[in-house]
């Protein structure tokens, strides 16, 4: 069976902070060339329930996503199951390329884990999706939070 080549993509995600404010995290999303129909955030959130394999990172420190390129694109290469894989950025972490006023507002880690929620509930997890999360260096730490909350 012939393979569509890998691709990735930078995407912003808008989530609200623990103390409302608007915030945007980078999410760097690997996929399979063809499966990508450039409708970005809207053809996330309304993706059918298959029974594809979404693969989820949490970076480590310093949290930047597209440290992670590579593994990612490996990862959707190299499987016959997993349809897209993603890192979800540090909040803060990465420059914004949205021409949006540059705010370099430091959150603590429990902030950034509550983003991680979000994230995790507003863009990946979706009726008959399974979802492989991993943590990479402190994040592989029992977390600040219960996963049952997500």
């Amino acid at each position: 069976m012939s393979r569509n080549p890998v691709r990735s993509k930078t995407l912003w995600w808008p989530l609200a902070s623990r103390s409302g404010q608007k915030v945007s995290t980078c999410v760097l999303r690997a996929f399979r060339e063809g499966n990508d129909p450039a409708k970005g955030e809207e053809f996330i959130k309304k993706r059918n329930g298959s029974s594809d394999v979404i693969f989820v990172l949490i970076p480590g420190n310093p949290g930047t996503p597209h440290f992670y390129e590579l593994f990612l694109r490996n990862i959707v290469a190299s499987s016959d199951v997993v349809s897209e894989a993603y890192c979800i950025g540090h909040t803060g972490h990465t420059r914004s390329t949205t021409g949006a006023t540059e705010r370099y507002e430091s959150f603590s880690y429990h902030d950034q884990a509550y983003h991680k929620v979000l994230a995790l509930e507003e863009y990946i997890f979706k009726p008959g999706k399974r979802v492989v999360l991993c943590g990479h260096s402190i994040v592989s730490s029992p977390p600040p939070f219960p996963y049952r909350t997500v």
